[in-house]
């Protein structure tokens, strides 16, 4: 929690990021997901500040998904068995996004689990609409849960964010986009403790 403190109260500075990070729409979406699994949670939050808000795109259909570095191991293990173990049916595998324009307002959406035999099942659904961001006011693509579960369901403070890393390769569609995310809970920390994650639509070519 302090780490995420710390990185949102310094200035924004765009070439710290471009010195460091390569030109994501030169690589694949896989390629993006590989470099982006080997940042460290710190370099991962101050990319999220960077990356614009997915209010154009036409977000929909099925969307890979991939848990990235938290504070240090222990809490990359435990974001991991409450993803793979406790959320869903199965280990989670991305989500799937029912159609909407999100530029007049907003969609909503459902999780997808795979099981050990490779099937895909979809449970805990969300709405999702252009909101500032709880983590550092710009405007981001936020998933809620609370509307889809009872008060004690411990998915009820569930809120992800969505962040633009690769624009897809066609004007129409999604293919090839990479989204970077954070996840948190109220009872758990709040916009503070945050857990990156990122979603991917793969290319045509791939």
């Amino acid at each position: 929690m302090a780490e995420t403190f710390f990185v949102l109260r310094a200035p924004l500075d765009s070439s710290r990021v471009a010195e460091t990070l390569p030109d994501f729409r030169t690589l694949t979406s896989r390629e993006t997901v590989r470099k982006l699994s080997g940042l460290n949670r710190k370099e991962l939050l101050y990319l999220f500040r960077e990356c614009p808000s997915p209010d154009s795109l036409p977000v929909r259909g099925d969307f890979e998904g991939v848990l990235l570095k938290g504070h240090n191991p222990v809490i990359t293990r435990v974001s991991a068995f409450i993803s793979h173990v406790l959320f869903g049916d199965g280990r989670w595998a991305g989500k799937s996004f029912r159609e909407g324009d999100l530029v007049s307002g907003s969609t909503s959406g459902i999780n997808r689990f795979r099981a050990p035999v490779g099937s895909i099942s979809r449970s805990r659904e969300f709405d999702c609409a252009p909101e500032t961001s709880a983590i550092d006011g710009r405007p981001a693509l936020v998933l809620r849960y609370s509307r889809r579960h009872g008060n004690l369901s411990p998915w009820k403070s569930m809120v992800d964010e969505l962040r633009v890393v690769r624009p897809p390769d066609k004007e129409k569609g999604v293919q090839g986009a990479v989204l970077l995310g954070m996840g948190y809970m109220g009872w758990s920390g709040g916009a503070l403790n945050n857990a990156p994650f990122c979603l991917y639509a793969e290319d045509d070519d791939l």
